[in-house]
């Protein structure tokens, strides 16, 4: 399993500052710890000015009266107190997202400390990471059991507190001081207190099919995998090479000797022109996937 350290030093606000000349243009902003604790809370509350769905057109119809003639008093109540109200500093960070999106071509990549809202897609207006607005990344962020996972068990698990089981597991400790004192109880080692942040990335519309994991072994790099393994990409045989090439390359001018661990993995994207770009930095095993080799081969 991960180490603390190593899955600090995998945060996107530790390595962005050293790569990001070979990165996605990225604002990074930090999150109180009051955000923290609404985002893992449960239910959820958009504004009346919420721009995170579509306005319904005036010409759909709209429900009329009998077709609620079910509803309860009681359920109306059990629903108005499913959500806690957002915290005040809200507002701030929601003024502080809409310019970082303006600044960054007015569509972003929502990312927290380490991973992707990928698994609340299904939420989102254009199906997919692409957020246009603040409303939009609030909404996947909420929505998220990854981001949960971030705030509340991430550290927790690299520290041997927790049970393994990603989101769905570990202890239920709270983002704050709870998940120290649950990991120095379970005889890990205690959780240091962590600065969570939010990065808005750039959005390009990247082919699946050219993002790659890059795996490194005592700083060199030992085997490159497609990140997606659900399809077979013709062109990757053809160009397997050229692929290869690439990826060494850009290791050794770029990577090379300027992580902070021998051990690591690293997800990269090659473009048709050749020219590659970093992603995302992950410790070597832990949660990471090996995904099409065995941790064996490599």
């Amino acid at each position: 399993m991960a180490g603390v350290q190593e899955l600090l030093d995998c945060m996107i606000s530790s390595w962005y500052p050293r790569f990001q000349r070979v990165t996605f243009k990225t604002v990074i902003l930090p999150l109180p710890q009051p955000v923290l604790d609404w985002l893992v809370s449960d239910g959820l509350h958009l504004p009346p000015d919420s721009q995170a769905f579509a306005k319904r057109s005036p010409l759909e119809e709209y429900a009329t009266e009998d077709d609620y003639q079910e509803w309860t008093s009681e359920d109306e109540a059990s629903e108005g107190s499913a959500a806690p109200p957002p915290p005040p500093e809200l507002a701030t960070l929601r003024q502080q997202l809409q310019a970082a999106i303006e600044s960054l071509g007015g569509r972003v990549v929502p990312k927290l400390s380490w991973s992707c809202p990928k698994d609340a897609v299904w939420m989102s207006p254009s199906a997919s990471l692409c957020c246009a607005n603040a409303e939009e990344v609030l909404l996947l962020l909420r929505s998220s059991d990854r981001v949960a996972h971030d705030i509340c068990h991430a550290l927790q698990q690299a520290a041997g507190g927790a049970a393994d089981g990603g989101a769905d597991g570990g202890a239920e400790a709270g983002p704050s001081g709870g998940a120290a004192a649950s990991a120095a109880a379970g005889g890990g080692a205690a959780v240091p207190a962590v600065q969570h942040c939010l990065a808005l990335r750039r959005w390009h519309d990247l082919q699946p099919g050219r993002e790659f994991r890059c795996f490194v072994r005592g700083g060199e790099l030992v085997g490159a995998s497609q990140r997606d393994v659900t399809h077979c990409y013709s062109f990757l045989r053809d160009e397997r090479r050229e692929l290869a090439a690439a990826l060494q390359a850009f290791h050794a001018r770029h990577i090379q000797g300027r992580f902070p661990h021998p051990h690591y993995t690293y997800d990269a994207y090659v473009a048709a022109s050749g020219a590659v770009r970093l992603l995302d930095f992950n410790p070597l095993r832990g949660t990471t996937s090996p995904l099409l080799f065995s941790w064996h081969e490599l």
